[in-house]
Formats: structure tokens, sequence, C-alpha cells
């Protein structure tokens, strides 16, 4: 009877659910086997079934292939949930210098792979996290330990369909059970665990032994207090503020380091905070706090918490004096302490239920707060601890005790914006403006001219807001416009999206017109939207020397100019050749690799690593932003400059190849006669859009192909051998008719 059962035995599964779980044939309707089972559940002999689930291994239902031996040739799996998050793993044997507890088992890490900030139930392998624990330099695969108590068997299988047309991708490892059901095991796991323990974990603290009964009192209402706020993942952490707030409840004033710290775990990223009290005559040792939170990430919303943890544990009409390295979050707390009760805080988009958080507990408390800004990493003894406090442990990350704020304990904001049950910290405007933001990015990186030479790795250390910028540094509001202004505009977005008139592009386009793509002029590479500025017929010089010095020229131009008096030319030019040292590299496929190169900023992407470099020097984020904007767009204007006097030279070309200005309007196309075509596909070259005009008197018929993944073999760039497909259905139309609906059997063909 278990296996008409859900997973904790509470409901019956019905027809078309169980049939998810057997695998079994899903036509025809439901058999009355099936319909006596399930009425004789309903009844009243039935009901006492529900809820038994005590004889069984932590309390799962063993049938739906969690805890029963689950073993294919793919191996055994395991699943360990850690706030929220799977760590899901193969079994690999145990190494004899591996020494591993009996109580641990030893996995191969693997990630699950994710569609629109959702994840699937596909499995990559992971190349390396920080969660990586036993391999070695020689060894690619990420191994790591799980809890054998915390872990549960699922069933992992190898995907007899493909999950992309892309040959490295294709039959993928897949979870072969609702990541939902996976979830909800662990949480019966933990239930039963925390039922059983429940007596023996929830300790008193020895503090309150020894407290007069007044002070007892007050730490209950100061429980409640803490408890009311803060959700946290383990007791113990409202535990420690409270043992912190009984040490300091006879103290009128007190000071308190704060830190906090962001830090990115193989994209998730997870926040640490951390304070502490220095020693005084009233206070033996230093007080000292860390914990970690999690969502809507910054160093800000990091350093606002640590703040707002320490000014909890305070007494009531208490001074504190709070030090901090970050300005961010002193403006953001002096800009509570400054409004009166009545009046709305004024507050920006982000860490908006934090600040009214910090607002109410503030006001409750009655505590009078000075900030006073410390320099980060100056020696300051204090700083230095409380920035040690707030690191997270590369080791366990996802390990750390998490806080967050209850946001049902506000009561001066009438709404408060979720998504997905989750609560937003920023505005609905921003979320959606965030959502949507990424959601294009993720589009426009997934396209076949862009992904070639935009890889993962290379994706996170861009700064996109800032090469958006670039790319379109006008406002759309704007009521001035000029055609300068739209001609460099257009130059950078075809620049970035490799649709300059190259011959590259031209052949692909016009392949009858056009008939190589060979730079004219070198005659040795093919000639890209790179290779236009890269051209050694310019110059006997190498010609990315010649960029690079035109770079650093007009960085220090523009820092010159904010630096002014504090200009230190030998100082700003010795960075500058430091960070630019490998700009000389002269290859262009260097692109394909996943650090960013000078020929990616050629192409108008900004790395995160220039954008911090501005910043160190200039000392501000305002002024950095300012002078990357204003150096990008001269650079693209000499960028913009060669393009021109390539175009000139090109025009001389193709007059002297006869291609005239009438054939490239109409465009001159030249087809084989249908009793020669040669079906030899050695030489034919493929292209992301297709334009076919067919003979004299047919119609014309477009094939558009976007955003298709053409991967044929072992290479990977953005044009491949899929035209050898096209051009045979082509051909094979043109025999029999085309037909006018277009592309809608183009695969089928194949």
């Amino acid at each position: 009877m278990e296996q008409l059962m859900n997973l904790n035995f509470n409901s019956y599964l019905e027809w078309t659910h169980y049939l998810t779980f057997s695998k079994s044939n899903r036509q025809g309707t439901t058999p009355n086997w099936f319909k006596t089972l399930q009425q004789f559940l309903k009844s009243k002999k039935g009901q006492p079934l529900f809820g038994q689930r005590k004889e069984y291994y932590k309390e799962i239902n063993p049938f739906l292939d969690l805890c029963s031996p689950f073993q294919t040739n793919n191996g055994i799996w395991f699943s360990q949930e850690s706030h929220g998050h799977l760590t899901i793993g193969r079994e690999v044997k145990k190494r004899k210098f591996d020494k591993i507890p009996t109580d641990q088992i030893l996995v191969q890490h693997f990630l699950q792979r994710g569609i629109n900030l959702e994840p699937t139930s596909v499995l990559l392998q992971c190349d390396k996290c920080p969660l990586n624990t036993h391999s070695n330099k020689k060894d690619n695969r990420c191994l790591m330990v799980l809890n054998k108590e915390e872990s549960l068997q699922i069933p992992v299988k190898r995907s007899k369909i493909s999950t992309s047309q892309s040959l490295p991708n294709q039959n993928k490892l897949r979870i072969k059970m609702p990541l939902k059901d996976i979830q909800l095991a662990h949480q019966i796991t933990s239930e039963n665990k925390n039922t059983s323990d429940s007596l023996e974990d929830i300790q008193v603290p020895l503090f309150q032994l020894a407290l007069p009964s007044h002070q007892k009192s007050n730490m209950d209402s100061k429980r409640a207090f803490l408890e009311n706020w803060f959700i946290s993942s383990e007791q113990v952490t409202i535990n420690n503020l409270l043992s912190i707030a009984e040490k300091i409840a006879h103290l009128n004033s007190f000071s308190v380091y704060t830190d906090g710290s962001n830090q990115d775990f193989n994209g998730c990223n997870i926040m640490g905070l951390g304070w502490v009290i220095p020693a005084t005559n009233d206070i033996i040792h230093n007080i000292e706090f860390r914990c970690t939170m999690e969502q809507f990430p910054s160093s800000t919303k990091a350093e606002i918490m640590a703040m707002l943890t320490a000014i909890a544990v305070a007494p009531t009409n208490c001074n504190i004096e709070i030090f901090s390295d970050s300005q961010g979050a002193i403006n953001i707390i002096n800009n509570i302490t400054t409004t009166s009760k009545e009046a709305k805080i004024k507050t920006n988009d982000n860490n908006m239920i934090l600040t009214y958080a910090a607002q109410q507990i503030i006001q409750d408390l009655g505590v009078q707060i000075s900030l006073f800004k410390v320099k980060a990493h100056s020696g300051v003894k204090f700083n230095e601890i409380a920035d040690r406090l707030a690191q997270v442990s590369i080791t366990s990350p996802f390990q750390d005790p998490r806080i967050s704020i209850n946001s049902s304990a506000l009561n001066q904001i009438k709404t408060i914006p979720m998504w997905n049950g989750l609560v937003l910290d920023y505005s609905i405007k921003t979320v959606i403006k965030k959502f949507n933001s990424e959601i294009w990015r993720q589009k426009w990186l997934r396209q076949n001219r862009i992904r070639w030479w935009i890889h993962t790795n290379k994706a996170k250390n861009i700064n996109w807001d800032m090469t958006w910028k670039t790319v379109h540094p006008s406002k759309i509001s704007s009521l001035i416009s000029s055609s300068n202004e739209a001609s460099i505009r257009r130059f950078s977005l075809k620049l970035l999206n490799d649709e300059l008139p190259t011959l590259s592009n031209l052949n692909k386009w016009n392949p009858s017109l056009y008939t190589t793509d060979i730079c004219p002029f070198c005659q040795l590479e093919i000639e890209n939207n790179i290779h236009v500025f890269t051209c050694s017929s310019q110059t006997d010089i190498n010609p990315l020397i010649e960029l690079k010095s035109k770079f650093i020229q007009i960085i220090i131009h523009e820092m010159a100019n904010i630096l002014q008096q504090e200009l230190n030319l030998d100082s700003l030019k010795k960075k500058l050749e430091i960070y630019t040292s490998d700009f000389e590299l002269r290859n262009q496929h260097l692109m394909e690799f996943d650090q960013i190169c000078f020929l990616d900023i050629i192409a108008g992407i900004v790395p995160n690593s220039l954008v911090t470099l501005s910043k160190d020097i200039l000392g501000n984020n305002k002024d950095s932003h300012l002078v990357i904007l204003r150096s990008m767009r001269k650079f693209k204007i000499h960028l913009f400059n060669l393009w021109k006097y390539r175009c000139d030279k090109v025009i001389i070309w193709e007059k002297s190849q006869n291609i005239k200005t009438k054939d490239k309007k109409v465009g001159r196309r030249r087809f084989p006669i249908l009793s020669t075509v040669s079906h030899d596909t050695t030489e034919l070259r493929v292209y992301d859009d297709l334009d076919i005009e067919q003979y004299k008197g047919i119609e014309t018929s477009y094939i558009q192909n976007n955003n298709i993944d053409y991967v044929s073999g072992d290479t990977r760039n953005s044009f491949h051998t899929a035209v050898v497909h096209a051009k045979q259905w082509l051909y094979a139309k043109f025999l029999n008719g085309v037909s006018k609906k277009g592309t809608s059997r183009f695969y089928k063909t194949n």
C-alpha cells in the first residue's frame, strides 16, 4: 500500500502521479485494481495507514527510490541540503591517502544547470569550486565529503534524449525525480531529527542560572526582542546575541567596530558580518560576534546588518559609538538617526527592508548612535579583527549559521514586496528592472556571434553596466541629437555585435559578390571586426602596441584632468603598464580564451579589473566611472577613424574587383544550374542567416536560423558546418518547389 502514497505518507497518489514514479505505459484509462486500492485508502480502514512512517528509515517512503539502494551504471548519487541549497555529488572510491571518517562519503561535486534563474534537473560537472577539498592540481574533478546522516540517495541517470544540439552538451545526466520531492525529503529528515533531539538541543545559557529574578525578566524580554526581529538558521545565533546582551547589560555606553564582506562561491554570493566590542574597565575580554547572510548580496548590506546586530544587543537608552570602514553604511544610519519619528525616512531602492528595520530597532531601544569612519586596512587593531570576523569560511561557506531580518515585525510600511515567497529588499520597480536586464543579457550572450568569444568565466569578469554605457553613453531622453553621435553609437553597437561590414561578414551575406573573406591588404588572415584594427599592412610596428599606447595615453589624460595637483605621473604610468603588460599578445584567437585581453577592450568590453584599478587610483566610484566613460569614448572615436580609413581603401579595392554600387544594392547572386548541382560540401561556409533568391519568376524564400547552436565535431566557433544540411535541403526544395511557409521542416529533412 505504501507504493500508492506520497513521500511523507500523508496522502495517496493519483494514477498520473503513480506513472511518474513507476515509469509505466501512460496510455489508457485508470485500471480497476488501482481504483479498488484507492477506494480502500479513502475508507475508514485505510485512513490509519496515513502518517505511520516511524518504522521506515528517516521516516521517508522507501518506494520512491530515495532511501533504497539506487545504483545504476552512472554510479550512486547523494544529495545534502544546507540552508535551502542542494549539494549533489556522485560517490567515488576512497583512495589510500584519503583520511575520511566512516560517517562521511567522498563524492564528486555536480552543479544543477539553471535556466532563467531557476534550477533544472540537468547536472553539470563542477570545475573545482571552493567546496573542493580532496583533489590535487592534476585531478580536474571537484571532490568533497558529505555527511551520511544528512545525505539521501537520489536517482540520477544519463538522459537518452539529448538536452542540446551541441555535441558537448548531449546526453546530460539528469535527476530522475522532482526537485521539490528531494527538498521535501530533506525537510522530513530535518524535522524528525529536531523532534527527537529537542530536549537535548534546547539548553538554557549558563549566565541565566546565576541572574537575579529582575535580570532574568530583562533577559526574557531581550530574547523575545531578538527573536521577533531576527530569523536564524540555528538557535545558537540568537543565544550568542543574548549572551552578549547580558554581558553589556550594565553599560551606559560602549564602542564597537563593525565590518561586512560579500564573497562569490561559484555563482552563489554569501555575505559575512562581524563586529568586536573592545575590552575596557567594565569588560574583561573583547566581545566578538560573526554570522553570515544571503539574498540580494552587497557589501553595504552586510555592513548595515553588522551595525544592526550590534545595536540590537545594546541596553535601552545606551550611547553607542560605531566605527566602520563603509561610508555608504554610515550615511544610511546617519539618515535614520537624523530623521524624526513622525517623518518617513528617505531610502533608495537598495536595502529597503533592512533600512526600515534599522529605523524601528533604533526607535524601540531609544539608543544614541555616533558613527565614525575608519580607513580600511590601515592597521587599526580592532578594525582588522572585525574584518577577519566578517570573512566567510572558504572550507565550509554553506555551513555557517545564517541570519536575516523578520519582515513581519515591520509596522511602519504598508506593503512588503515579495516574489515566490521571497521578501524583496529592493523596490518592485528595481527588481523587475534587474530581472529584465539579466534575461536580456543572457539572451544576448547566447547568440552564436557572441558566445564563441565570451564564455562563462569571462562574463563574470565583465562590468556590464559600464559596457552598456560606453556603447550608448547618451540618454534616450536627451533633447540634443547629433549625426556624429549617432555614427559613433552605430559603430560601437556593430563592433560589439560583430556586425561591421568586414569581408568576413560580406562573404557570408553575399558570397557570389564577395568570393573571399581574406584581408585584401595583408593577404594573411580573415578580415573580421578585430583584424580591421590589427592588420599588419597599416604599419611596420605591431598595431596592437600602437593601440595599447593610445589607450594608455587617453586614460592618463582623463585621470590627470581629475587628479590635477595630486597627479603622480610616474606612478600612474607604472600602474597602467603593469595592468596592460599582456596587451602585446598578437594572436587574435585569444578572444576565444576565458581571460579578458586587449582584443575584448577593442570590441567594447569593460573589465571589472579596469574599474577596480581606476577606483584605486582616483579614490571613488564616481570619478572612476567618469574616467572610463570618457576614455572608452575617445578610444572608440580613434577606432572609428581607423575604420573610415579602411572603408576608403576597400572602396578602391572593390572597384578593382568590378564590384559596383548597383551590385551591392540589388545583391548580385549567382546560382548553379540544376543539372550541375554538386553535393561536395568541403568548401561550403556556414551562415547564421541564409537569404536565398530563387530563380527568375519564382518567389523569394528566406530562411532564418537565429540563435541556433551549430556545433559539429570538436570545433566551437560562431559558424560551423550546419550549412551542409541547409544547402542540401535548399537544393531538394528547388527541385520539388520551395515551401512558402519557411523552415518549419528544416530539421526534419536532416
